[in-house]
């Protein structure tokens, strides 16, 4: 077992827990210089001052039994002794009482600035990331882990320099008396060591193992508590059957994590009884010295207090170097997600747009593209040139590449071959952000802000100063002015039902709000994924005419299943399986009687 401990892949280990424990140090020094001293001096003080105050202690019990045995009567020698020993014990608790005060502001602070350093790093990745399965498993892990690890692994890595400064204060004091002591000692520690590490392996292989079951079981409980679920689990009697997966997955991982457990448990009773073996075979030795008078009772004292200090710190340095192996296996996930860097940046010398009131000419010319990790192509060889200031819908069944389009239009991803072209540019030479500036987009899965309606409007363009006059001007284009009508706060009420005051809207309301969001970012790029699939027919009739009045000068792309959406466009494409099956205006395509015309007479079929 101990040449497994010293494997060439244990050694590859360790160098990487010493690499995490060093970013993570360093981490910390970046967040607070002054924080880290103060806190680290207050917990390295205690490594040495018990000895100190166990040497004095000694020779004041030396001094005792001197003068117990003697006539004198001068005890200056003492008083001076039981002074420096005050001083030392003042020293020790103010440092502990530092340490006590730095350990609560760490658990408050580490974790906020870890947070923030992953939040800041994730939101700055691609959305390739997003949809990868394993990054979002990896995600899943360091949300559970940034919390509490992180602090967890620097008190262990600034107390295990605290056990070092304890061990080799102690270790010094049993050579003093026999060098084999100190030997002894450390050896019989080192089974405990193996014992702790066996365990974390196994966590780590658990907690690895099982995140797809945490997921699920964290899917479960956002279910349970879900306003948008609850409705339906009580309908659909579904409730039972999700507590009952939930407590499958709890019973799964106890299960395991016992199970593994129980096998490493006759190693740890072995590291437990071998430790105290050792320990009490030196206490006995001491005590034996003394009785045969080669030691004083001064001595006596100290070196027990060094025995106990000495094994005490080769165990806790053992233990904090266990929760140090264990937490960087975490944490070096952690340092993974922070420092990921996206794929899609701007070149080193892009090219900036020009601004101008023309809206962009838009060619996708022979582009090719698969998402990352796939065979299948979504487009091979696509060939769209869009003028500029044009109406274009794109439409066609789910799975055609539509979405994608907006994606690739949007450079979430790059394409394989080819090249989209934005006034004779090529996408991936532009600035990157510059170029989603100039773009509009109101995707189909919209988020619902739970900020005010004016808040909500006034992020389509976050940059801007927010002016009331602007944001209800774009209220008025979606329709999102009647839902502000309806409050008495108007544009200041809250929305949402997680804050106090909150008013929740319907799927509807809530799609003109994030219409007006589109619109308020007033761009020369205006895409529009789904834009009235909650909203009744009226609505969307006169959303459109004002899409047409309010766009004159500039492109706009609509993605729809609504062929009544579509028909006033100035083109339309008819996609199927990442290729353009037909296109024209729908006055050409109804001629044409194709794919079209087909679906179109299906949906009015549906109307009469």
């Amino acid at each position: 077992m101990l040449m497994r401990f010293f494997s060439k892949n244990k050694l590859k280990k360790y160098r990487s827990v010493l690499g995490t424990s060093i970013k993570l140090f360093r981490l910390v020094w970046e967040f607070d210089k002054k924080f880290t001293i103060i806190y680290v001096t207050s917990v390295l003080l205690p490594g040495f001052l018990p000895f100190l105050n166990a040497l004095i202690y000694a020779e004041i019990i030396n001094q005792i039994v001197k003068h117990i045995s003697s006539v004198s009567s001068n005890y200056n020698q003492i008083y001076i002794l039981v002074a420096v020993r005050f001083i030392t014990l003042i020293v020790q608790n103010i440092a502990n009482t530092v340490q006590n005060k730095y350990s609560r502001l760490a658990w408050g602070l580490l974790p906020r600035f870890m947070s923030e350093k992953v939040l800041e790093s994730v939101s700055k990745l691609d959305l390739e990331y997003f949809e990868d399965s394993k990054f979002n498993d990896k995600l899943e892990r360091v949300r559970d882990s940034f919390s509490w690890r992180p602090i967890n692994m620097f008190n262990s890595i600034i107390f295990s320099l605290q056990n070092i400064i304890e061990i080799l204060i102690a270790a010094l004091s049993l050579m003093y008396l026999n060098w084999l002591f100190a030997v002894l000692i450390l050896i019989s520690a080192i089974p405990t060591l193996l014992y702790q590490m066996r365990t974390a392996n196994i966590a780590w292989a658990i907690w690895e193992h099982d995140t797809p079951e945490r997921k699920r079981y964290y899917y479960l409980s956002q279910l349970i508590q879900s306003a948008d679920s609850v409705k339906e689990l009580k309908l659909f009697k579904l409730t039972k059957k999700f507590l009952s997966d939930i407590k499958k997955a709890q019973e799964s991982f106890i299960k395991k994590n016992e199970k593994a457990l129980n096998k490493s448990l006759k190693y740890g009773l072995f590291a437990t009884i071998f430790s105290t073996l050792a320990y009490i075979i030196i206490e006995l030795s001491i005590i034996i010295r003394t009785l045969h008078k080669s030691l004083s009772l001064g001595g006596l004292t100290y070196f027990t207090q060094a025995l106990v200090n000495y094994q005490g710190g080769i165990n806790s340095l053992f233990s904090n170097l266990t929760v140090v192996y264990d937490f960087s296996q975490y944490i070096a996930e952690i340092f993974e997600v922070i420092e990921t860097k996206p794929k899609i940046v701007s070149p080193k010398n892009p090219i900036m747009l020009l601004d101008n009131q023309k809206a962009p000419e838009i060619e996708f010319k022979n582009v090719s593209f698969c998402y990352p990790g796939t065979k299948k192509k979504v487009f091979d060889n696509l060939s769209i040139k869009i003028e500029s200031g044009k109406k274009i819908a794109f439409v066609g069944e789910n799975g055609a590449g539509k979405t994608t389009l907006v994606k690739l239009l949007s450079r979430f991803y790059d394409i394989d071959d080819g090249a989209i072209l934005i006034d004779g540019i090529d996408l991936r030479k532009l600035d990157l952000e510059q170029w989603h500036s100039k773009i509009g987009v109101l995707f189909q899965d919209f988020l619902k802000y739970e900020y005010t309606l004016e808040e909500n409007i006034h992020f389509g363009k976050i940059e801007k100063t927010k002016i009331l006059n602007d944001i209800i001007d774009a209220a008025k284009k979606s329709g999102a002015d009647k839902v502000a009508n309806k409050f008495e706060d108007k544009y200041s009420q809250q929305l949402g039902k997680i804050f106090d005051n909150g008013t929740d809207l319907s799927i509807g309301q809530w799609q003109k709000v994030a219409l007006a969001r589109g619109f308020y970012r007033d761009s020369d790029l205006l895409i529009l994924d789904e834009p009235t699939a909650a909203i009744d027919a009226k609505a969307e009739s006169e959303i459109f005419e004002k899409v047409k009045k309010i766009s004159l000068d500039r492109t706009v792309l609509i993605i729809s299943h609504r062929f009544s959406t579509v028909r006033n466009a100035d083109k339309i494409y008819v996609l199927d399986n990442g290729k353009i099956k037909e296109q024209g205006s729908h006055h050409e395509l109804m001629k044409n009687k194709g794919i079209y015309a087909e679906l179109f007479n299906l949906q009015a079929e549906a109307y009469r």
